[in-house]
């Protein structure tokens, strides 16, 4: 079902965000999502930016999705001086390449909700927009969304492709809260946190307690 409502989002609006808690797959169901969006063929390739930490990780999982893929970190992302880093010749030309039939995926994205420095706009989602603005499909995955308040999650959003609102002109404006509450409501959002899994997905036993099925028969149970 999260997998189905990403693909949907994608298509409808280009992008979504997903907020998913820590251990609830959030790899794995981006992953997903692209593979099959490459196997429909909206999607030739993926552009994965991610702490460094996790490069081979997404690397190794996109792979097992047969999605070709380039990989970079957020500190990559943010520098100017092609002698500090070997691969920013290839980060450039990556961008460059960057078309409606590029997957952008944005993970751990909280890392971009701090948008300024300085009063003007950090190079990373500077760069992450023009991607986006060439017509890049959009993943914004993480599970905290926010540290200090709304603005970091508005910050997020403004990375994703803008939403149409069709009137006498053709409107174009970024995604937009004013609570986080309102993440969970907006269209462009998935958001999977342990209670809704415990709602919606898991089953119960003759004690009264719940859980749900790993490999095929081991119960894994949720505290109470």
């Amino acid at each position: 079902p999260v997998v189905s409502r990403i693909l949907r989002n994608v298509e409808d609006f280009g992008g979504s965000f997903v907020v998913a808690s820590t251990g609830l797959g959030k790899t794995i169901m981006t992953a997903h999502a692209a593979a099959m969006l490459r196997a429909a063929g909206m999607i030739d390739s993926a552009l994965v930016f991610c702490p460094a930490g996790l490069r081979q990780m997404w690397r190794r999982t996109l792979r097992s999705g047969r999605v070709s893929s380039e990989e970079f970190s957020y500190s990559e992302l943010s520098i100017t001086d092609w002698r500090r880093s070997r691969r920013m010749d290839v980060l450039l030309r990556e961008l460059e390449q960057v078309d409606d039939r590029t997957l952008l995926i944005l993970d751990e994205s909280h890392h971009l909700r701090n948008e300024e420095s300085g009063g003007e706009l950090r190079l990373r989602n500077s760069r992450i927009e023009e991607a986006v603005n060439k017509g890049a499909r959009t993943l914004l995955v993480t599970a905290t969304p926010y540290s200090r308040g709304v603005d970091d999650i508005n910050a997020q959003l403004r990375l994703l492709p803008k939403q149409d609102r069709q009137g006498l002109f053709a409107n174009h404006s970024a995604w937009h809260v004013e609570t986080p509450a309102e993440l969970s409501d907006l269209n462009c959002s998935v958001v999977l946190t342990a209670p809704i899994v415990v709602r919606h997905f898991s089953e119960q036993d003759e004690a009264g307690e719940r859980f749900v099925i790993f490999s095929g028969d081991r119960r894994m149970y949720f505290p109470r």
